[in-house]
């Protein structure tokens, strides 16, 4: 993860070779901090010096001052590419092999992180000096050749996300409407390109990969440049959005390690902290400020002046705190106040990052909106899943496994094709954290071993079973196969047909009594069951995403949302049942208790899980 940017460079001048050497480009290379690999020519070595001649000339002179530079002197290595062809003592534009020269590095990791572009080619008779002696049409803007190559790369879906910046030293106004049109990031000229306007551009506009976050998706490395730009704004409020186990403290860290701020890294988690406590932790005390406050305290926005505060799980900060949190976030004014304390203490230069996976939390009402307005969460950074991402998953069951060999002394293994196709296609509830715990497990288990096989992954047992493995085993076991498409809706409207239909004409008063509460009992299981398999489709507690999902209203506020779990789940005094009885009011507790999954949600909505 820790090789240099690269660079695809289309210009007639840079790009072509004469007599196995571009001494232009080795000036160039050589000023820009730029490794040249593209290998159609090596560098020209330095003349003899003569004492009685003195050549004052930049274009003839050889400038080898790149042979000595430090290999960390190196900001990105460059590919040049001329866009043209020599046929017949002719110079000719050829579009079709420059785009596919664009195509080879972009489709597979690690892709161009920059594509930079000039805007006139000269075409015609060569000349003895091997330059074309150019062609009246070549000078009309509207008829740049750059301007043909960015129109193909803008046609083609495949290539639009590549960030294209002109170099050029023609004019821009007389082309700028059609660039700019065609998702042109930045207009530079070239003569004028310097390192440090070199570096700038591509972290701006470049698609970089980090050292300390795997991968080199288009997905991921786009959310990086995002997270890199919002990064240099001084003091910035940035909302972190994303599933659980995707990477939010990650990339938090990488917007702190990116703002250059002198500061402290300051991280505030509010999942799991009890309500009493956000405040005091968050803003601080005084001492005698309460009967344990011996002394005083700082808070985390206290302590993270000049640098970064990152909240995590801001979702999860209540009503009660969201009044003083409004002062913090407002960037006009940066203040905090310990409790126990009449003054307010302003901060300067604070950036504060927050995150949630709650994304419901932009509909709920008991979220102020001036808070999120804040917050900006209609400018929210979004990390993508790690369905999103697929393509990084070998990088990161490789790291995984190599961690994890180091941790255990485990024997270094091979991950073979089916326990590789297996991972691909599991689709990963829990993202990137699911998929480190799926790989430590294996690694764990099997430490003397030098192969990860499919069956040491221990995926759920639904997903690895295909149905020719079912249908033999039914054949085998004498039952009659049975198929259940599990992406249809087929069971549950035959269920509900079913249930409709029923007629309880045929049973006599010995049938029909006291089984009201059995049913009653039966009915409130399966609710809950139902109720947990829309808990379960995102792998974590989300519960208006749930609640949206089974009652198909997609306008249900979270507030809502919560008092029909609370129903279901027999936490409320009027549970979601007819006769209320007592005893099948504990049948149905002792059910959500004993299942992981409900009593997680039991837990969040009694704030049980807040004291651990």
């Amino acid at each position: 993860m820790g090789n240099k940017p690269k660079i695809l460079w289309i210009d007639d001048v840079y790009g072509k070779t004469h007599k196995g050497y571009n001494k232009h480009r080795d000036k160039l290379c050589s000023r820009l901090g730029l490794a040249d690999i593209t290998g159609d020519c090596t560098p020209q070595k330095a003349p003899e010096p003569r004492s009685d001649l003195l050549v004052i000339d930049d274009l003839e002179m050889t400038d080898t001052t790149h042979e000595e530079n430090d290999k960390d002197d190196i900001i990105a290595e460059v590919i040049f590419c001329r866009g043209q062809l020599e046929e017949d003592g002719k110079v000719i534009n050829n579009p079709d092999g420059t785009l596919e020269v664009v195509r080879k590095e972009w489709e597979q990791p690690p892709r161009w992180s920059l594509l930079l572009l000039d805007m006139h080619f000269a075409t015609g008779v060569i000349d003895e000096n091997g330059e074309p002696v150019g062609q009246p049409e070549d000078w009309e803007p509207e008829r740049y050749f750059g301007l043909t190559i960015l129109d193909n790369l803008w046609d083609d879906p495949k290539l639009k996300d590549i960030p294209v910046v002109i170099t050029s030293t023609r004019k821009r106004g007389e082309i700028e409407r059609r660039f700019t049109k065609r998702g042109v990031l930045d207009f530079v000229d070239k003569d004028e390109l310097s390192k440090a306007k070199l570096q700038e551009l591509l972290d701006n506009h470049g698609l970089l990969a980090d050292d300390k976050i795997v991968g080199y998706s288009l997905p991921l490395l786009k959310c990086l440049r995002d997270a890199r730009r919002r990064a240099r704004i001084s003091n910035e409020n940035i909302l972190i959005l994303g599933e659980s186990g995707t990477g939010k403290e990650l990339l938090a860290e990488y917007i702190y390690r990116q703002s250059d701020k002198s500061g402290q890294y300051v991280p505030f988690f509010a999942h799991g902290v009890p309500e009493t406590l956000i405040e005091d932790r968050l803003f601080g005390h005084q001492k005698g400020a309460f009967t344990d406050a011996t002394h005083n305290e700082p808070g985390a926005a206290e302590l993270a002046d000049g640098g970064t505060l990152f909240i995590d799980e801001f979702g999860d900060i209540p009503a009660t705190v969201q009044a003083k949190l409004l002062r913090l976030l407002d960037k006009n004014i940066r203040e905090t106040q310990r409790l126990g304390e009449q003054d307010v203490r302003k901060l300067q230069n604070l950036q504060v990052i927050m995150a949630t996976e709650r994304e419901e939390i932009l509909n709920e009402d008991n979220f102020r909106k001036a808070l999120l307005a804040r917050a900006q969460v209609h400018n929210a950074i979004r990390i993508p899943t790690l369905n999103e991402r697929s393509e990084d998953i070998p990088l990161l069951v490789e790291y995984f496994v190599k961690k994890y060999e180091r941790e255990f002394d485990a024997e270094q293994r091979e991950v073979t094709k089916e326990a590789f196709e297996a991972l691909r296609t599991y689709p990963w509830p829990g993202n990137i954290r699911e998929l480190e715990s799926v790989i430590e497990n294996a690694v764990f288990t099997y430490q003397g071993l030098r192969q990860l096989e499919a069956d040491h992954l221990k995926l759920p047992s639904h997903h690895r079973s295909s149905p020719q493995t079912e249908a033999s085993s039914d054949e085998t076991s004498g039952k009659q196969p049975q198929t259940v498409d599990v992406h249809t809706h087929e069971s549950l409207d035959k269920l509900i047909e079913y249930l409709d239909n029923f007629s309880f004409d045929r049973y006599q008063h010995a049938d029909l009594s006291g089984k009201l509460p059995q049913i009653e009992a039966a009915y409130a299981k399966f609710v809950a069951c139902y109720l947990k398999a829309a808990l379960n489709l995102r792998g974590e507690i989300q519960y208006q995403a749930a609640m949206q999902c089974v009652t198909g209203d997609n306008n249900l506020t979270g507030t809502k949302a919560k008092r029909q779990i609370e129903k279901i789940l027999g936490l409320s005094k009027t549970p979601h049942l007819i006769s209320n009885d007592s005893e099948t009011v504990e049948q149905l507790r002792t059910f959500v208790e004993s299942d992981p999954v409900l009593k997680q949600a039991c837990d969040r909505i009694l704030g049980r899980d807040r004291t651990n």
